[in-house]
C-alpha cells in the first residue's frame, strides 16, 4: 500500500516549493512528504531507500502499515496513492483548489485526489503509461498536467486528454532519463537524471515548443 504522509515535521524540498505556490483556500499552507509504504506480500518485496530529487519531491521508501487520521484542520495526515504493488510514488503537486497529482516511477501512471480525501484514484492520462516511468509532475495556471519520465515530456488537460508530447534529445552521456520540471509563464525547464543538462521548452499560448538543451555543465576531460 502506498501513502503520501504529511505528518513529518521535517520540511522537504517539495514542501518548500509548494508553500511558495500559495495557500489553499481556507486550509492554510500544506507541506507534503511522499512516503511509499508497502506491506509484505507473497512474491513481492520493496527495498527501502531515500531519494531526494534536485527540483522535486522527497520520497521515503519503507516497509510498514499505517492508518489515515485527520489533523486539526480536518485533513488526512496520510494519503493512500494506490494499493497495487510496484507503484513507487515519486512526484507530487498540489493545486490551489486542493487537487493533487502523484506520479508513479514504477508504472508511469498518474494518480489524482483531493486534499480532503485520503484516497487517490488513477488519473486516466492518455498514453502516459507508454513510457513506463513518470517522475516529475506539475500543473500550470490552466490546470494542464505536465509530467516527465524516460525520454519524454507530456502535457494533458484536466480530463486526461493528451495535448502534447515532446522527446528529449540524447545528451553527452547518452539517452536522457528525465527527472523533474519547473513551469514558468513562458517556458518549462526539465532536468535529466543521466546527463548534466537542463532542457527547456517554450510556451506560447497553447503551443509547446521542442525540448532542447538550455544549460549544460562542462564535464572534466579524463586523460
Amino acid at each position: 500500500m502506498y501513502h503520501v504522509d504529511r505528518s513529518s515535521t521535517r520540511p522537504s524540498l517539495s514542501a518548500m516549493l509548494e508553500r511558495q505556490r500559495g495557500q489553499l483556500p481556507g486550509r492554510g499552507r500544506l507541506g507534503f512528504v511522499m512516503t511509499a509504504l508497502q506491506k509484505p506480500c507473497g512474491g513481492c518485496a520493496m527495498p527501502a531507500a531515500t531519494r531526494l530529487l534536485c527540483l522535486g519531491a522527497s520520497i521515503l521508501l519503507a516497509v510498514a502499515g499505517q492508518t489515515a487520521h485527520a489533523d486539526a484542520h480536518g485533513l488526512p495526515t496520510t494519503y493512500v496513492v494506490s494499493r497495487d504493488p510496484g507503484i513507487l510514488p515519486e512526484g507530487i503537486t498540489v493545486q490551489r483548489n486542493g487537487t493533487m497529482y502523484v506520479s508513479s516511477d514504477g508504472t508511469g501512471r498518474l494518480f489524482r485526489g483531493r486534499v480532503g480525501n485520503s484516497d487517490l484514484q488513477p488519473f486516466a492520462a492518455q498514453d502516459v503509461e507508454a513510457r513506463q516511468s513518470t517522475r516529475g509532475v506539475h500543473t500550470d495556471s490552466r490546470g494542464n498536467v505536465f509530467s516527465v519520465g524516460g525520454t519524454s515530456l507530456t502535457v494533458h488537460n484536466s480530463r486526461g486528454r493528451l495535448l502534447a508530447t515532446r522527446t528529449a534529445p540524447n545528451g553527452p552521456l547518452g539517452a536522457p532519463d528525465l527527472n523533474d520540471l519547473v513551469i514558468t509563464k513562458k517556458a518549462v525547464y526539465v532536468t535529466d537524471w543521466v546527463n548534466p543538462v537542463v532542457l527547456r521548452t517554450d510556451l506560447r499560448g497553447d503551443r509547446v515548443g521542442p525540448l532542447v538543451p538550455w544549460l549544460e555543465a562542462q564535464l572534466p576531460v579524463v586523460r
